[in-house]
């Protein structure tokens, strides 16, 4: 009886989590395109206004902070957990082994604070980039924010929940913490700024080891063959590559 009660409610919640967010099975980014579309930006997320009216106030918060980083895996901190939802939770399962439950309105996986840096670990090194949202507010904070805002006030001076920032977003070449890297050997971060010409580029290089804060700059002309850049690429071996291409 008790599997059978249990088999019902996980049925009403996923009947009404996938009404709540239908949005996201035509995910788009902020201005309109769809992935695939020429100038798609994965880094963003289009929410529909009917989807915002229905939103709760920890999913308001929640999903004001993931529109700006739908590429990047959030773990929001809750107490002494941190929580990822819906896209974010799916990853988890599949690459962290992370059970999925169901949480405000929400599909959720969640990791004991403690635990944080291992799972995030795991996750850039796969090639993710990992995002850590905190509470900016202690629950006595929350409180006496709450008692001493206006009667009129609105928003977040005087909503219940407690307040939350993006700290932190983490990728394989902007690790800075040791307990994160891999090894021993530099974790470089190559970015590329390109001018395309006739007969070959222009090129602004910046190689960046960010856990050890070291930086080099360098500005070449390459042939047809991109020969210097092939030299860099082979030679440094970044784990991660920023490119902007100017064509002329």
């Amino acid at each position: 009886e008790h599997t059978e009660k249990s088999a019902s409610k996980q049925s009403r919640f996923e009947a009404m989590n996938q009404e709540r967010y239908r949005w996201l099975l035509d995910v788009r980014d902020m201005q309109g395109r769809a992935k695939g579309e020429p100038g798609y930006d994965c880094r963003t997320l289009h929410i529909p206004a009917s989807a915002w009216k229905k939103f709760t106030t920890f999913e308001s918060q929640y999903w004001k902070i993931k529109q700006h980083q739908y590429d990047v895996v959030l773990f929001t901190k809750k107490g002494k957990f941190y929580e990822c939802f819906e896209d974010d939770a799916d990853v988890c399962s599949k690459e962290l082994g992370l059970k999925m439950t169901d949480r405000v309105n929400m599909r959720m996986a969640g990791v004991p604070e403690s635990s944080f840096q291992k799972f995030a670990a795991a996750l850039v090194s796969q090639g993710y980039k990992v995002g850590r949202v905190e509470q900016m507010e202690t629950m006595n904070m929350m409180t006496s924010r709450t008692k001493s805002a206006p009667a009129n006030a609105k928003g977040s001076a005087k909503s219940n929940v407690c307040q939350r920032e993006l700290c932190e977003v983490i990728s394989k070449g902007t690790v800075t913490d040791e307990a994160l890297l891999p090894g021993a050997d530099a974790n470089l971060l190559l970015v590329i700024k390109e001018e395309e010409k006739p007969q070959g580029a222009s090129y602004g290089l910046c190689l960046m080891d960010a856990a050890s804060s070291k930086v080099w700059l360098v500005q070449a002309e390459d042939d047809e063959n991109r020969s210097f850049l092939e030299t860099v690429l082979l030679r440094h071996r970044p784990v991660e590559v920023l490119w902007s291409v100017t064509r002329t």
